[in-house]
């Protein structure tokens, strides 16, 4: 018997680690086993950085880094200009850095992945 179907769905959860799948696909890390969450967010000279690893056979336009100071009510794309791609060697992760200025004390950001 093989994976039921719902389990792997971009926006399925099976190992229960609140990442779902398009994002760990989008990471690198494994669906089926629960792991941190894969930004690190640290603050820098008035802005809000942003990292995370994304695996370097993932075809570019999958995903959206998004920012909010209001999330329950609009959430907007990141600039190109803000996001830098590190290539880390054939077969490695990528390292992606995103500086944001910092506008409000409060910020919000999310990894949107769409297939």
């Amino acid at each position: 018997m093989g994976t039921p179907a719902t389990a792997l769905a971009a926006g399925a959860d099976p190992d229960g680690d609140a990442i779902p799948n398009g994002i760990e696909f989008l990471t690198g890390s494994s669906p089926t086993v629960p792991g941190p969450g894969p930004l690190t967010v640290r603050s820098d000279a008035g802005e809000l950085v942003v990292s995370f690893s994304r695996a370097s056979t993932i075809p570019d336009g999958l995903e959206t880094v998004e920012v909010s100071v209001t999330p329950g009510l609009s959430w907007s794309p990141v600039p190109a200009a803000g996001i830098l791609r590190i290539d880390n060697g054939a077969g490695l992760p990528q390292t992606v850095i995103v500086r944001l200025p910092r506008t409000s004390e409060r910020m919000f950001v999310r990894l949107k992945v769409v297939f």
